[in-house]
């Protein structure tokens, strides 16, 4: 039961979350002057090229670096420069209602997630854009935000080696101090007895501001992380 209570508080409580980096996917959809893509950033077919990320010393994250907004899964990186495809290559498939063959137009992004499964377990959600000058299927399209929830795949880190599980403390010796602190009641089982309250958490880090790119962490109250969303559209 406990495990039941923890998965719908935590769905619940990063709809918050969900809801602020839709609208920043919304107001800047594919926004990044299009030549400013760095082609030897993209992933897919090149990332088992690219050397394993560096370590990063405590509090050293640069949120302007674009080569921060990643995640390993499997040895594998995928960033915010991967097309769509590029993870269908790895041996990914999504959805069959996902219909990757609908056409976005030049400059926009879609609020519809696209839930990534493999081995019949759903592994990380992203959010497409097309940051072309013409329609493209969304196939073509290149990833502007994921999604990772502990009730999914483990086995994913992001930057600083951090994973699904971490402290709050592991997350700031990582990041430093968030931008922003928020916190939502919560009378999950694990901690509240005799309707005792306790509370989430969410640390926000973000860019210049909120539609270069944006982390957000959503702790339980334990202060476990059990949901990350990252986007970055550069």
């Amino acid at each position: 039961m406990k495990l039941n209570i923890k998965v719908i508080a935590g769905i619940a409580v990063a709809g918050l979350a969900a809801a602020v980096l839709v609208v920043v996917l919304i107001i800047n959809g594919g926004k990044d002057n299009g030549n400013n893509v760095n082609k030897n950033d993209q992933t897919g077919d090149t990332t088992n090229n690219q050397p394993a990320h560096e370590p990063v010393m405590a509090g050293q994250v640069d949120l302007a670096d674009n080569s921060n907004y990643f995640i390993m899964i499997d040895g594998v990186r995928f960033d915010t420069n991967t097309k769509i495809k590029e993870v269908l290559d790895k041996g990914y498939t999504v959805r069959s209602s996902t219909n990757l063959d609908l056409e976005m137009e030049a400059g926009k992004g879609s609020i519809d997630l696209i839930y990534f499964q493999k081995g019949g377990e759903t592994c990380f959600g992203v959010n497409p854009v097309n940051r072309t000058d013409g329609t493209v299927k969304k196939s073509e399209s290149t990833i502007s935000k994921f999604s990772l929830y502990d009730t999914w795949c483990k086995n994913i880190t992001i930057v600083g080696d951090l994973t699904l599980g971490s402290t709050i403390a592991e997350v700031k010796a990582v990041f430093g101090e968030p931008g922003s602190t928020s916190t939502r009641a919560s009378r999950k089982a694990s901690g509240a007895t005799n309707g005792t309250e306790k509370h989430n958490v969410y640390l926000t880090y973000m860019k210049s501001n909120s539609t270069d790119g944006m982390w957000v962490f959503y702790f339980y109250d334990d202060e476990t992380l059990g949901t990350i969303m990252m986007t970055s559209n550069r």
